[in-house]
């Protein structure tokens, strides 16, 4: 499934990136599993394990990138290929800028998902406390299994992304034209 559904799209090679693609899935998938289970959160819906994730990323692609195109080449890797002139000027430090971000965007994305799922389940089942009708418990536990079930196929969701997402951005730090 790596492989075929992450490996290949992004043009990387599958033998040397399959296992940490792989690693990565599987740390994200579980953690985000354990948040299932009653009482527990998931480390993913803390923003430190999720940003030192997406900087781990960061730095692996950052440094790909130079060792692979050099000093100079990083930079020039930046800029699009026949783009010349005032336009490159302008497109550089949007470029730079772009890089910057991934990182943030990649540790909020997988953090504000995971929360998110948990702030609902505490929502719905504190309806429970506050009418204290017995109607309104089986309808909030209703709804939380509900809520319950979709944040197993979030959590299957968000590891594949995050995977996906590790694989382009090392696609893109050793691929020979931007």
């Amino acid at each position: 499934f790596i492989e075929q559904q992450i490996i290949e799209p992004t043009g990387i090679d599958g033998k040397v990136w399959t296992p940490f693609i792989l690693s990565i899935f599987l740390f994200i998938l579980i953690n985000d599993l354990m948040g299932t289970i009653p009482g527990a959160t998931p480390a993913t819906g803390n923003i430190n394990e999720t940003a030192a994730l997406a900087i781990g990323v960061f730095v692996l692609g950052t440094f790909l990138r130079f060792h692979k195109k050099g000093f100079i080449g990083f930079f020039k890797s930046l800029i699009p290929e026949g783009v010349t002139g005032p336009v490159a000027l302008v497109l550089f430090p949007i470029e730079l800028i772009s890089q910057l971000v991934k990182p943030f965007s990649l540790a909020i994305r997988l953090f504000a998902n995971m929360s998110g799922g948990h702030l609902l389940l505490l929502s719905i089942l504190g309806f429970t406390t506050v009418f204290g009708n017995i109607a309104v418990s089986f309808l909030s536990v209703g709804g939380a299994v509900v809520i319950l079930l979709f944040e197993i196929f979030v959590g299957f969701i968000q590891a594949y992304v995050f995977a996906f997402l590790t694989a382009l951005f090392i696609g893109e730090s050793v691929a020979d034209a931007h």
